[in-house]
């Protein structure tokens, strides 16, 4: 599966409230990046960008940027209101295919 497909498989289940999909999706998730399965919570998606090369030396690991806009609840640290964002992911290689490494805004 291409990043843009992983990224589309990704985007539709925060959006559904699937929690195992973007558990599976989230390289470490329990230690690394919210996986959307509570607040905040992703509530549509739109304008999903072409994925774009990041080199180890910019990301500290060879990424590929994902960038869209998001409406989102509030983050509870209140870090970023609720509306609508640009938003991206940072996708890495595994043996399983590629996963959210990182996660933010822009």
């Amino acid at each position: 599966m291409s990043v843009t497909d992983t990224a589309l498989v990704y985007l539709h289940a925060a959006t559904t409230g699937d929690c195992a999909m973007t558990k599976a999706l989230t390289y470490h998730w329990e230690n690394t990046t919210f996986a959307w399965c509570h607040d905040p919570k992703m509530l549509s998606y739109k304008d999903v960008q072409a994925p774009m090369f990041v080199p180890a030396s910019e990301a500290g690991a060879s990424v590929e940027l994902v960038t869209f806009t998001m409406k989102t609840t509030a983050f509870p640290d209140h870090s970023l209101q609720a509306g609508v964002e640009p938003w991206s992911f940072d996708f890495v290689r595994t043996p399983a295919g590629w996963r959210v490494r990182d996660q933010g805004q822009g």
